[in-house]
């Protein structure tokens, strides 16, 4: 049988007993001592390495697609804008960074910087585009407003950049 390859079944060769572990051991070092054992062995590697990336991307679209659904936390934050812009490479969208103030001890204040993303789709009934002019306004007279947001657990990279999603902008007094 050294010319002729064996055809094992799926309990000899996961499961063998001692009849089978002295022929299955023969063959597979006729089969490791022949080319074309790097063919197989690249056939393994290439069909691993397709499913895990497959897999991957499987798990991460499943993610994405039900984190884009899910609010994780909504509320509200007050401060100066500091930055809106447009930006993305592919996809373009507005993004922004809020400067909190913080007090320390009741002395000194500080500033933490909250970075945002105004929904391009507007899946919730707010304009993208009034929204960014809003904030960019806001930032000009660098008066004190308060951000309306919801957290989504995930983001489509279409949508926006970071998970905070802008609602609604309102000055404080």
């Amino acid at each position: 049988m050294a010319n002729e390859e064996r055809k094992y079944t799926f309990r000899q060769r996961w499961f063998p007993n001692f009849d089978d572990a002295d022929d299955l051991a023969r063959d597979i070092a006729e089969r490791f001592s022949t080319d074309k054992s790097l063919e197989l062995l690249g056939r393994w590697a290439r069909s691993i390495l397709v499913g895990s990336v497959i897999g991957g991307l499987l798990a991460w679209t499943t993610f994405q697609g039900i984190g884009n659904n899910i609010v994780y936390s909504e509320g509200t934050r007050a401060g100066v804008v500091n930055k809106i812009s447009r930006k993305g490479l592919i996809w373009k969208k507005y993004e922004g960074q809020l400067a909190l103030e913080g007090v320390i001890a009741g002395q000194a204040s500080i500033a933490n910087v909250w970075n945002f993303s105004i929904d391009e789709t507007g899946a919730r009934g707010e304009n993208p585009y009034e929204l960014a002019t809003e904030l960019e306004k806001y930032m000009n007279t660098g008066q004190k407003i308060r951000v309306s947001y919801v957290e989504q657990l995930a983001s489509w990279p279409w949508r926006s950049t970071n998970t905070y999603l802008v609602q609604k902008v309102e000055p404080t007094n």
